[in-house]
């Protein structure tokens, strides 16, 4: 390595099944690392507090009911019980609050003025593995 570079950070992101593999398979590399970090996903509470903040922030103050937040939390511990290796579950917050929003837009044309009441839960499905 170049020695003006020896005090530069480095940052690898991977899924971790894949760079174990990839350390295992490359011993040398893997000696320059000093620090591992494994960062744990979110639970299904922070998920629903992610959507929920993203539907409050980029669209127009969205809310949801009670029942709605309960179910859409129960929709990301389907979600997470279910998920492949490859899970990334801080998307998967954003990706629902834009399915909702679409779904409410569907519903009700005037969505900026949509009352919590309006948004059931009903829109929430699980998503079908492949």
């Amino acid at each position: 390595m170049n020695d003006e570079w020896d005090n530069d950070p480095i940052v690898i992101l991977s899924g971790l099944s894949g760079l174990k593999a990839f350390m295992m398979a490359n011993a040398d590399i893997a000696n320059r690392f000093e620090y591992h970090f494994d960062l744990t996903g979110y639970d299904s509470k922070e998920l629903t507090g992610i959507c929920l903040k993203k539907l409050h922030d980029n669209y127009d103050g969205l809310t949801l009911s009670e029942d709605a937040t309960a179910k859409l939390e129960r929709v990301f511990k389907h979600e997470f019980r279910n998920k492949k290796s490859d899970f990334g579950n801080g998307h998967l917050a954003t990706k629902k609050a834009s399915e909702i929003f679409a779904n409410v837009i569907k519903r009700n044309h005037n969505a900026q003025n949509a009352e919590c009441e309006d948004i059931t839960g009903n829109e929430f499905r699980p998503q079908k593995l492949r």
